[in-house]
């Protein structure tokens, strides 16, 4: 594995205890063009959902929930196509079958649903709840060798783009993405992509190790549309 750097490491802080569990919802999602427009039909899941959170909200294993929704979706082969996202943090690892077991009953039946925790941080993602969110699903042989890989670049991006945060999500069980990094972005989905594909030290430095190392990301941008924290009455929009 390549694994070698020229960029200075980022701080890492103390992963969270917290168990997560990502719904992915793909109720009207572009077939093939990035950007993503209004929809009817998406406006009444996410009222949907928006029900499901208050429900949620008000269990006591239920840390937090966000719903999400995409503003841009590159089409790469593979890539998800979630145009609503639910991202649910639960007190511990423990309580996320039982979480899932209740997204699955209630609401439109989420195309992908997985549980994962969290394994490296940089900073606070959820320190600001506006602006855009990124979900970087990576594939690779196996959660180690996409961990150690993601590691790799880091430095990269917090040298060169301005982000100073990143909740590492590690899969767990059956799925085809070994992890998912989690991360508000500095400013726009396109000006980010724009600002990442424009450097010539990103074809030369991050893209050869994620092909020597066989892990390939697949971005989805997003902007948090209602956030909940646990106990009654203290949602914020």
């Amino acid at each position: 594995m390549r694994h070698e750097t020229e960029y200075p490491a980022p701080h890492f802080v103390s992963p969270t205890a917290r168990g997560y569990v990502y719904a992915g919802y793909s109720i009207d999602a572009p077939a093939h063009a990035p950007f993503v427009r209004r929809s009817p039909r998406r406006m009444q899941a996410v009222d949907t959902l928006g029900e499901l959170q208050d429900q949620l909200r008000d269990l006591p294993e239920v840390a937090s929930t966000t719903l999400f929704q995409a503003v841009l979706m590159p089409p790469i082969p593979g890539s998800p196509r979630h145009d609503l996202l639910m991202l649910v943090q639960t007190a511990d690892v423990a309580h996320t079958r039982a979480v899932s077991e209740q997204i699955q009953g209630t609401g439109p039946p989420p195309s992908m649903l997985l549980h994962a925790v969290n394994t490296h941080r940089i900073g606070d993602t959820e320190a600001d709840m506006s602006g855009t969110f990124l979900f970087n699903h990576f594939s690779g042989p196996d959660a180690g060798t996409a961990t150690s890989t993601w590691k790799a670049v880091t430095g990269w991006y917090t040298s060169k783009t301005g982000v100073d945060n990143s909740t590492l999500l590690e899969v767990e069980g059956e799925s085809p993405f070994a992890i998912v990094n989690y991360v508000r972005l500095p400013g726009g989905a396109p000006g980010f992509l724009a600002n990442q594909l424009g450097r010539p030290s990103f074809h030369r430095f991050v893209r050869p190790r994620l092909k020597d190392n066989d892990v390939r990301p697949m971005p989805l941008f997003y902007r948090a549309i209602k956030h909940t924290t646990g106990g009654p009455g203290r949602t914020q929009r």
